[in-house]
């Protein structure tokens, strides 16, 4: 989804290590050229838009 937003970013851009979240978000704001906070926000709405649980009515 990320991909599609900033079309700018590789498959190499969004890799997720673990321990090694600081290597991310600075790649992330080398391309996307936007502060660590801009793109903590970013992050956090796609996991709440796509990926929380969503109760069914």
């Amino acid at each position: 989804m990320l991909k599609k937003r900033f079309t700018q970013l590789s498959d190499d851009d969004l890799v997720y290590v673990k321990g090694h979240e600081t290597e991310l978000l600075a790649r992330l704001q080398t391309k996307i050229g936007q502060t660590a906070d801009d793109i903590d926000r970013i992050i956090r709405s796609f996991h709440v838009a796509y990926l929380a649980p969503r109760k069914l009515l």
